[in-house]
């Protein structure tokens, strides 16, 4: 199970926070593409991001769901 950095347990609601440093930035600003050809390279960086942090939302949520029921 992957699970995020930060769960703040607020009253009525759950706050997930996943700290990131990324070494380069400019590999997710599709502005910055000088053609197609880089645009696409890009967005499949951003496609790889959104899926990575998909799943470490998800285990977190689940994790905490299936904590609370326990309780």
């Amino acid at each position: 199970m992957k699970a995020v950095d930060i769960v703040a347990e607020l009253p009525g609601a759950y706050i997930y926070v996943e700290i990131k440093d990324f070494h380069d930035p400019d590999l997710y600003n599709e502005s910055l593409a000088r053609n197609d050809e880089e645009a696409l390279a890009i967005r499949d960086h951003f496609k790889w991001l959104k899926s990575y942090l998909k799943y470490k939302y998800r285990d977190s949520f689940l994790y905490t769901l299936n904590k609370n029921i326990s309780n």
